[in-house]
């Protein structure tokens, strides 16, 4: 069986090529040796955080740093109960840079990393290779992100001007202003006029606001407003 390893370690140096896990190879006394890596992790439950193992930097994109958890649930407690989660802190635990995929597109930073969201995390490989780790999650932020980044939705208001100019305001996803995160999109819901009510016309309208990558995460209240009342003819 060695004579087999050592003639395979042959053709791959032969070829310059490099190996991808479980397969590693290693440099010895005795020369390059091709053996089976440590078994890996390719799924774990992490914990966003807000810096990296040596205290690196937080991130504001899609990016964030995530520690790996384990369940401390004792050995009697049955499988209904609620699982316990605590930091995995032995010598192989993890604690990487991994990619939210819900947020490639928008490359916005929206889960909050204050030590109480865990996501499912994956790894995969690039070509060098090098492990690299993903993971897709909408997050559970507060419906509003004004108040999660300190930030404001772009208005699109003329939808309720009274005067005749049209709307010239737009929202470009992939462009917006430095400092707003999202839109907020007034639409009418309904003209009401009643005869029995002074003859006015009335109209309702909610606001909708969108988060940076589009998704709506609020529906405001109606609003009523008066369109027209009643007047002479001439």
């Amino acid at each position: 069986m060695a004579a087999e390893w050592n003639d395979m370690v042959k053709i791959v140096k032969g070829m310059r090529m490099s190996v991808a896990p479980p397969l590693r190879m290693l440099q010895t006394p005795h020369g390059t040796s091709l053996t089976m890596a440590p078994p890996t992790k390719n799924f774990f439950v992490a914990k966003i955080v807000d810096e990296g193992p040596s205290a690196e930097a937080n991130y504001t994109d899609q990016r964030y740093w995530v520690k790996e958890q384990m369940i401390a649930n004792g050995a009697g407690d049955p499988d209904t109960t609620d699982l316990i989660w605590v930091d995995n802190n032995r010598d192989d635990a993890i604690w990487v840079t991994a990619t939210n995929m819900a947020e490639v597109l928008s490359e916005t930073h929206f889960i909050l990393d204050d030590n109480s969201y865990r996501v499912l995390v994956w790894r995969t490989w690039d070509f060098s290779p090098v492990a690299r780790y993903c993971f897709y999650s909408l997050g559970d932020y507060e419906l509003g992100v004004t108040d999660a980044h300190d930030v404001e939705p772009v208005p699109v208001n003329q939808a309720l001007d009274p005067t005749e100019t049209a709307d010239t305001v737009t929202w470009p996803r992939d462009d917006q202003p430095a400092d707003k995160d999202g839109v907020d999109l007034p639409v009418i819901t309904r003209l009401v006029y009643r005869e029995d009510s002074a003859e006015v016309l009335y109209q309702f309208h909610r606001v909708l606001t969108f988060d940076a990558s589009g998704r709506l995460f609020n529906i405001g209240t109606e609003v009523k407003t008066i369109v027209s009342t009643p007047g002479l003819c001439s």
